[in-house]
């Protein structure tokens, strides 16, 4: 989970309902699907979404707002023993992942083993969160002319794309001895080598369904250029077209940015973050008008 480009959203009591910003239409819908018609004639709102990632980018947006939008709508019936995963789970998100709902929830770096049979759902795995190092920063680039799949399309790809079991123990095996143990002694370039190493090993397995390691041309480009650049450390988040890279400060993150002008194409958005390791931040500001 990374601070930037994140969803923050505003909500107040409100004589009537009112929904804006950046996928309000969603919104809608997730609240609908959360509060009856009753509810919501007694509790109107006003809420504005003030900042959101891209949607089908690789963000994971969707997961966010719904999270975001649940998280709201607990605070403001004053139920704070909502349990948060599972009306994620009531939603629709979590079916294949764990990672949005759960770092929502603890920030970190979220591992999540996937579903081993059908005998395991996302209401009996497990996952662990792990606390990312305080320096290391984040680059991520996407191109706004291009998007990942989504809907009926991502599911069908995802259903075709299955590993073969071997394959899929040797990349756990992988996380236990390689990803793991350089987080937690926070060895820079040892985690880099290996988010690199298990990026290329996910763009093998999904390569048929997205044409080559990764799922656009923007997203290929600008792991070439990555690459000519010396930096070992970055993949395709989701289906792209969002590309990440790890620097091991802000310093130099930062020169990085200043020294390569392909960056400056204006279809071209970029951010550098530090992780989030405590998740979602909620704010209470009660009215003293009251």
């Amino acid at each position: 989970m990374i601070d930037n480009p994140c969803l923050q959203i505003s909500a107040t009591r409100s004589g009537r309902w009112e929904i804006s910003g950046p996928s309000n239409e969603r919104a809608a819908q997730i609240v609908s699907a959360l509060w009856n018609d009753s509810d919501r004639l007694a509790n109107p709102l006003s809420i504005r979404i003030e900042k959101a990632p891209p949607v089908h980018a690789g963000f994971g947006s969707g997961t966010q707002l719904t999270m975001g939008i649940a998280a709201i709508l607990s605070k403001f019936i004053e139920d704070e023993n909502e349990n948060m995963c599972d009306l994620a789970t009531k939603l629709g998100r979590g079916a294949r992942s764990l990672v949005g709902s759960n770092g929502f929830n603890s920030g970190g770096l979220i591992l999540d083993r996937g579903q081993c049979d059908m005998s395991c759902d996302g209401n009996s795995r497990e996952s662990e969160t792990h606390t990312m190092p305080e320096m290391w920063r984040w680059l991520t680039l996407y191109c706004n002319t291009q998007q990942g799949k989504s809907g009926d399309e991502e599911r069908n790809a995802f259903a075709r794309s299955k590993p073969d079991p071997e394959s899929r123990q040797e990349l756990l095996a992988f996380i236990e001895t390689d990803l793991l143990p350089s987080i937690a002694s926070q060895d820079f370039y040892r985690f880099s080598h290996a988010l690199g190493k298990y990026s290329e090993r996910c763009g093998e397995i999904f390569a048929d369904q997205q044409g080559g390691l990764y799922g656009s041309p923007f997203a290929e480009e600008a792991a070439a250029h990555l690459s000519r650049a010396g930096i070992v450390g970055f993949g395709q988040s989701s289906w792209g077209p969002t590309v990440f890279a790890l620097f091991p400060d802000a310093g130099a993150a930062a020169t990085f940015v200043e020294t390569n002008h392909w960056l400056q194409n204006p279809d071209i958005r970029y951010c550098v973050s530090r992780s989030n390791n405590i998740g979602a931040r909620i704010s209470w500001e009660i009215d003293k008008r009251e």
